[in-house]
């Protein structure tokens, strides 16, 4: 059984405390008894407010769980809950270091790619160029997980913080391209801000990708083995 497992969410504002809630009761049914850092309709300590830094949360509430003594980090969004134990995700995490997903169901559509998520500003930020941006997966921040005893995910985690601490990658607006606020190339359909900053960096570091619907699945799309699901209330 490991130990220091904590799996990290926050739910501010509309529906999202709700969703924690649902969360919450969803490990209690699982039988979860590790560790959970939840913040409901408040943010982790020093994060700034998600209009000044869209989803800052994220990685606030992920190193607040380190300093707490977590050693395993698993980040699920409001919108997901238990469906079954959730001791083989930590066990996957220990085995590969991480858990990521490209964001896109394989076997259902093509996967995504950074440079439709990525406005032209911060191509230079991230040391790219369109093309190559292109040519980049995305992964999913909805729901991943780090082991802070490995090398790749501590770096991970403090190059995600700088990003969210620089007031240009996580920058709330323009999300949208559909006027050509983040791109007058026609491929690019926004910016995702902390989703775009998370795939640059597990690109870069070269960090573990896995398909869904192993482990994780919108909703509608769960197969045999998912274990968490996600779905707006």
């Amino acid at each position: 059984m490991l130990e220091n497992c904590c799996i990290v969410s926050v739910g501010i504002g509309h529906w999202y405390p709700k969703g924690i809630d649902r969360m919450n009761e969803s490990l209690n049914k699982v039988n979860w008894k590790n560790g959970r850092l939840l913040y409901r309709n408040e943010y982790p300590p020093g994060c700034p407010c998600i209009e000044e830094a869209g989803y800052a949360f994220k990685p606030y509430a992920l190193t607040e769980a380190l300093k707490k003594g977590m050693r395993y980090l698993l980040w699920a969004d409001a919108s997901v809950w238990a469906l079954k134990p959730i001791e083989p995700i930590f066990e996957k995490i220990a085995e590969d270091g991480c858990l990521f997903f490209d964001n896109g169901f394989s076997v259902f559509h093509k996967e995504h790619s950074i440079g439709e998520w990525c406005r032209d500003a911060s191509l230079p930020k991230f040391g790219i160029t369109r093309e190559e941006s292109m040519r980049m997966p995305e992964i999913t921040t909805s729901f991943f997980g780090l082991d802070m005893a490995r090398r790749d995910s501590k770096i991970f985690l403090e190059d995600w913080m700088a990003y969210a601490k620089d007031g240009e990658t996580f920058i709330v607006e323009p999300r949208d391209n559909d006027k050509g606020q983040c791109s007058s190339d026609p491929r690019v359909k926004g910016h995702r801000y902390d989703q775009t900053a998370a795939s640059v960096i597990v690109e870069r570091l070269g960090m573990k990708r896995i398909l869904m619907p192993y482990y994780y699945a919108y909703f509608e799309k769960r197969g045999p083995r998912t274990i968490c699901a996600n779905k707006g209330m």
